[in-house]
C-alpha cells in the first residue's frame, strides 16, 4: 500500500456553478471559490498511478480531499460521486458505473460544514476500485456554499493497493 499526495493543480479538476481560482499563497497551490450561496460540483480524475513511482499497484484503496471553508459554514455537509469510466474494448462505447463508497469527514467537526479545516475521506471495498487500462475514476465532490463563506481545495490523497 503506498500513499500519494497530489496538489489539486495537478489533477486538472472541473468545476461547476460559482467562480473558482487557482491561486498560490506561500508557496500553496488551492483552488479557491468566492462566497456564493450555491452549490457547487468539483471533479477530478484520481491518477492510475504514483506518477513514475516503481511502486506497482492495482487498486485504489481511499481518496482524501483537504479543504478548508473560511468565513461562514456551509448551508449542508459535502457529498461525494465516485464514478468508475470505461472503455468497451471492441466497440470503444465509454460507460459509467457508481462506485460504492463511505464518506466521513475529519476536521473541525465531524459534517465538515462549519467554518475551519478539513479532510473529506472516501473509502472503498477492496475490489471496488480496481486499475486497468480501459477505465479510469473520477471523484465529484458537491459543495453547499453559504453566501458569505468561502472555500479553498488544496490537496487530494490517494491511497494505492
Amino acid at each position: 500500500m503506498a500513499t500519494r499526495l497530489y496538489s489539486i493543480q495537478q489533477l486538472n479538476p472541473f468545476t461547476s456553478l460559482g467562480t473558482w481560482t487557482l491561486t498560490q499563497a506561500s508557496n500553496l497551490i488551492e483552488l479557491v471559490k468566492t462566497p456564493a450561496n450555491d452549490t457547487s460540483v468539483l471533479t477530478f480524475e484520481i491518477p492510475r498511478d504514483l506518477h513514475g513511482s516503481a511502486v506497482n499497484v492495482s487498486g485504489i484503496s481511499a481518496v482524501a480531499v483537504h479543504y478548508v471553508v473560511a468565513t461562514a459554514s456551509l448551508d449542508a455537509a459535502p457529498t461525494v460521486t465516485v464514478n468508475k469510466v470505461t472503455m468497451n474494448a471492441s466497440t470503444k462505447a465509454i460507460s459509467r458505473a457508481a462506485v460504492s463508497n463511505t464518506l466521513t469527514f475529519a476536521g473541525t467537526n465531524t459534517v465538515g460544514t462549519a467554518a475551519g479545516t478539513y479532510v473529506a475521506n472516501i473509502a472503498f471495498a477492496a475490489a471496488a476500485a480496481a486499475l486497468d487500462e480501459s477505465s479510469a475514476y473520477t471523484v465529484e465532490v458537491t459543495f453547499n456554499g453559504a453566501a458569505t463563506g468561502a472555500l479553498k481545495v488544496g490537496a487530494v490523497e490517494v491511497t494505492y493497493v
